[in-house]
């Protein structure tokens, strides 16, 4: 989300506590990570500078986005915990795009999320990389918060992984590029590019591919180990 705006007027911290403010957004608790309340799974990196912060939360997956957490810790100026709904969130204010400030989210850590019902009816599994991710944030990017819909709802449209309940099925037949075809329940979205396309774990369970949702193809000569595509495509947003 672009807060430049709150930013410059209110400062860092307060200019996120604007921002939510501005979007009717209720929360139990809101404050900077260095007074985070003892029930924050956080708490333990308190006392840390802000890329120290975004090193040590994702210290389990540094070898599997290099790039993304490089980055991320260079432009990160500010770490604060959100609680809404008895959920707990870790908001990362990061200075992009040179002088424009956003807001990236990451959801509280689940070791067992589950998938949903029409998923496991198709016969899926929690995908191990997905798992993975999801013990350090469950659900995590640069996050749209709309208006008109309950919090949850509001994330995870665009430029994020998904968190368990979030996770699409591919809805109908379609082919991928070089002629292969994919039945529906074949792709299981992760991410939405905010355009027109997706990121889908494929049926193999460790490589993920794009979608291209307008011209109805799986680029699958792209497919790659999923990590490899998020590192590439988080590190991209910050050129």
């Amino acid at each position: 989300m672009f807060i430049t705006d709150q930013v410059e007027a209110y400062g860092l911290e307060k200019g996120v506590a604007e921002f939510f403010k501005e979007r009717k957004i209720k929360y139990e608790t809101l404050s900077a990570l260095s007074n985070a309340p003892e029930d924050c799974p956080w708490t333990m990196h308190r006392e840390l500078s802000p890329d120290d912060v975004v090193r040590a939360v994702f210290e389990p997956l540094e070898d599997h986005l290099p790039e993304m957490l490089t980055l991320l810790s260079e432009h990160c100026l500010a770490v604060l915990c959100l609680k809404v709904d008895g959920v707990w969130y870790l908001l990362y204010v990061v200075k992009m795009w040179g002088s424009d400030y956003y807001l990236w989210i990451g959801g509280q850590p689940a070791d067992s999320p589950s998938l949903k019902q029409d998923a496991a009816a198709a016969g899926w599994n929690m995908p191990a990389s997905l798992l993975e991710f999801y013990q350090v944030h469950h659900g995590f990017g640069e996050s749209d918060l709309n208006y008109n819909l309950v919090f949850d709802k509001r994330l995870w449209n665009a430029n994020c992984i998904r968190p368990s309940h979030r996770l699409e099925l591919l809805s109908r037949q379609t082919e991928g590029e070089d002629g292969a075809k994919y039945q529906p329940g074949d792709m299981l979205f992760f991410l939405h590019d905010g355009g027109e396309d997706y990121f889908g774990m494929l049926r193999s369970g460790t490589e993920a591919a794009y979608y291209n949702q307008s011209e109805r193809i799986v680029e699958d000569s792209l497919a790659d180990e999923m990590f490899t595509l998020i590192d590439e495509y988080f590190s991209e947003m910050f050129l």
